[in-house]
């Protein structure tokens, strides 16, 4: 039985690929709801205490991790949430598998690759940081079997909160400008939130990868403006988009939860965001979603009021 912890995007996405594969899946949330393919179970728990932890994640054979640390309410709440379910996993024989963000580098003029040292500034970039090297070092000490995936910013269907969901296909599709964070002509890589789901679950399953970082496959990068103009012509309505510059997120952000971590992550706009996503490609073939297929895939999930997500089948490897 695997373990979903975190039923946002990426953990709905994670349940579907498990369901597709004919895992017995359940997830774990605060309030033991959400809405999931067939049949898997929701259970409430309290990722934060480890007795709660401990039960929810009985049985498990693999633990998917995919709790954003912004959603907590202090950054480094995502470290207690990490030693609960290391303890957890530990007792239970289980892999953990975790799905992190580039943002635990920091700013960098070339590529990210793996093995680029996560040197996050700030502290939320910091906490997510913090977490995958706790997992390794737990990995590493034969606590745990665990392996870390590292994605850019996700798009598809079911998200919404990411700079590339509702700001762009949302505001789009009721004729609004796309709103894009920075300089919209900054190339920046984006992962489709499937393709995340899918190397996550593939990770898990092989052995040989764990006690390592990943990076997600991820098509070829465009600017926010390209991006803008690719949803609007899948919408068949007008690219128009405004640019949102720094300074709103430094006068916003001490009135707003949500700019002052996006002012940490500033420069992933304002420069170039490019992920390098060789090590994967050359051992499980280019699977990315063309970006293209992506946002047709996306414009169709907000056009259609946000059902239910489908697992799309991975393009043949190259």
């Amino acid at each position: 039985m695997d373990v979903v912890i975190g039923t946002g995007p990426l953990g709905q996405a994670v349940a579907r690929e498990l369901t597709a594969r004919g895992r017995l899946v359940r997830a774990v949330n605060s309030t033991g709801t959400g809405a999931f393919p067939g049949a898997v179970p929701v259970r409430a728990a309290d990722i934060c205490d480890h007795d709660e932890v401990a039960a929810a994640l009985a049985g498990a054979d693999v633990v998917y991790l995919s709790v954003d640390p912004a959603a907590c309410r202090r950054a480094r709440t995502v470290m207690t949430i990490v030693g609960s379910v290391i303890e957890a996993a530990a007792q239970s024989g289980a892999t953990v598998a975790y799905c992190d963000t580039l943002a635990a580098y920091g700013p960098a003029t070339d590529p990210y690759h793996e093995g680029m040292q996560p040197t996050a500034p700030g502290r939320w970039g910091r906490a997510r940081a913090d977490a995958s090297e706790t997992l390794l070092a737990a990995h590493a000490a034969g606590r745990i079997g665990a392996v870390v995936l590292r994605t850019s910013d996700l798009y598809g269907p079911g998200v919404r909160d990411s700079p590339y969901g509702q700001r762009i296909f949302g505001r789009l599709l009721d004729g609004k400008p796309a709103l894009v964070l920075g300089d919209p002509d900054a190339t920046h890589a984006v992962t489709y939130v499937e393709d995340a789901a899918r190397a996550l679950v593939t990770l898990a399953q092989e052995p040989a990868t764990h006690g390592e970082v990943w990076h997600a496959p991820t098509p070829t990068a465009v600017s926010a403006r390209e991006f803008v103009e690719l949803v609007a012509g899948a919408a068949g309505v007008q690219p128009k988009l405004r640019r949102v510059p720094g300074w709103v997120a430094l006068l916003a952000a001490p009135f707003s939860k949500r700019y002052r971590r996006l002012r940490e992550l500033w420069y992933c706009y304002d420069e170039p965001h490019l992920v390098d996503d060789r090590k994967y490609v050359s051992t499980f073939g280019d699977v990315a979603t063309p970006l293209e297929d992506g946002i047709e895939r996306t414009v169709e999930w907000f056009r259609d009021g946000g059902r239910p997500a489908v697992v799309q089948p991975p393009p043949a490897a190259e």
